[in-house]
């Protein structure tokens, strides 16, 4: 089916209209008519590029910012996920230890019904941020948080989901023979279980903490996010969360006193993963972050290494992208 969503749009070389119309299999869509009416208040509202005021916090809407899944349920949702709280925060106490949680209504589609779930605070979003640079900061500290686990987040291309994660990092490639002339190859990973699959790309990584944070960000791939934000100027500082950019590639600015960043990097380099990396193993000859910037002052072209230290590709033209500049578009 043909669905239109209002919370991420993307343009192309050929028109700077925004797109935002997506094919998916009927099987992901559950008709709105086996809600009834009252229940609709129990879906939060939609986050909407045309109204980018609707990132900001609102009351009685929170916001998962690592995935959960309900012992109840047995439902898994992805960090992003929005829901509508049921009940206001219930805290109580155990011997010395204060435990809080929120109560909020979930929809379980494979009963078709609305249940209240129990969700740890830990799990839930901040909102208590007082500027620009404190959502920057929270959306460097999300990123980390995903890439730091012990378990891994799969990649999967056009994906935004973070939900259950591998123990190991194991995939295969498989070649498919489609017709007799026709063959596909793709890499596969075993499923965790039947249910969903989870799994983010290097744009759904940006944008997915880019939403939890607050901001005004509403990109679906590269392309898109490398028209709408601008390159850093000359005699500007380098943030944490600001973006390193090439056709195809977004990488995220982690942690520069340790040199790393952090990408959902695809498997044909030996990866397939979200994780935080050091420079020097993704750049050939850049070390620092300081040598990152005099190339791309010096317009030196960037060579990128695969899981071996091999230089897998090369760009000439490529870009730093200040990430605070999605609040000067005049929409923001």
């Amino acid at each position: 089916m043909l669905v239109e969503t209002e919370s991420a749009y993307y343009v192309t070389q050929s028109s700077s209209q925004k797109q935002n119309r997506y094919w998916t299999h009927a099987n992901n869509l559950i008709c709105l008519d086996v809600i009834h009416p009252n229940n609709i208040k129990k879906i939060p509202p939609a986050i909407s590029y045309a109204h980018p005021q609707s990132v900001h916090p609102q009351q009685g809407i929170i916001t998962l910012a690592q995935p959960f899944t309900d012992p109840v349920t047995g439902l898994t949702f992805s960090a992003g996920t929005r829901f509508v709280q049921a009940l206001k925060k219930n805290a109580h106490e155990t011997g010395t230890h204060m435990h809080k949680s929120y109560h909020a209504f979930a929809f379980n589609a494979h009963k078709k019904k609305w249940q209240i779930i129990d969700i740890p605070a830990r799990h839930i979003a901040a909102w208590d941020f007082k500027t620009k640079d404190e959502q920057q900061a929270y959306f460097v500290q999300l990123v980390r948080s995903w890439a730091r686990q012990p378990q891994h987040i799969p990649y999967a291309l056009g994906g935004i989901s973070i939900g259950n994660r591998y123990q190991e990092n194991q995939f295969t490639f498989v070649n498919k023979q489609i017709t007799p002339s026709l063959h596909v190859g793709f890499f596969e990973r075993l499923r965790l279980n039947e249910g969903a699959i989870y799994g983010i790309d290097c744009s759904g990584l940006v944008a997915r903490a880019a939403l939890i944070a607050g901001m005004p960000y509403f990109f679906k791939n590269t392309y898109t996010l490398a028209q709408e934000l601008r390159s850093i100027k000359r005699g500007e500082d380098l943030e944490e969360g600001d973006l390193i950019y090439f056709r195809g590639h977004v990488i995220i600015v982690a942690d520069i006193a340790r040199n790393t960043l952090i990408e959902a990097r695809s498997y044909d380099h030996g990866y397939g993963i979200v994780h935080e990396i050091a420079l020097e193993k993704v750049f050939k000859d850049i070390t620092t972050y300081q040598d990152l910037v005099h190339a791309h002052l010096q317009g030196k072209a960037l060579e990128r290494l695969d899981s071996k230290g091999t230089v897998a590709d090369r760009f000439s033209s490529w870009q730093l992208l200040k990430l605070k500049s999605v609040w000067e578009k005049p929409h923001a």
